[in-house]
């Protein structure tokens, strides 16, 4: 199997467009990915090909009455999908280099609570990112 790994950043204090690299992810090329992956990645971009909000407020409103064990394990979904958008990998244009941009700055963000909250440095939550990443904070119940 072919491998091709994602870099998440830390970002700047002073330029949130210039990250610190921190960790690696591994990630599977797209003709290894599960079709059932692929399948709901296509579904949910058909969903969301629409200038419609009101769409994206009535799916959220949707996803809170399903069951809380699968309410959880779709936000673990939506943050990983987050922390690969937040990597050196993903590719941008004008387009969605926004997209990229929040990303990282969400991850920035739950990196400084996190060391407050854990009473280490940023630095140590970048060191071991992880352990500390959004997504490792929601078990499988």
């Amino acid at each position: 199997m072919r491998e091709v790994t994602t870099t998440i950043h830390r970002l700047g204090k002073n330029n949130p467009q210039q990250p610190r690299k921190v960790a690696a992810q591994k990630q599977k090329p797209m003709e290894e990915l599960n079709p059932k992956a692929k399948e709901l990645a296509g579904k949910m971009t058909d969903y969301v090909n629409s200038y419609s909000r009101e769409k994206n407020k009535e799916f959220a409103q949707a996803l809170s009455v399903e069951h809380r064990t699968l309410q959880q394990s779709t936000l673990r979904l939506m943050l990983e999908t987050i922390e690969m958008m937040a990597g050196d990998e993903y590719r941008t244009d004008g387009r969605n280099e926004m997209s990229k941009t929040t990303a990282r700055r969400l991850m920035s963000g739950f990196a400084k609570v996190i060391a407050k909250e854990q009473n280490i440095s940023e630095d140590e939550v970048w060191k071991s990112w992880d352990v500390y990443k959004p997504s490792k904070w929601l078990p499988t119940i």
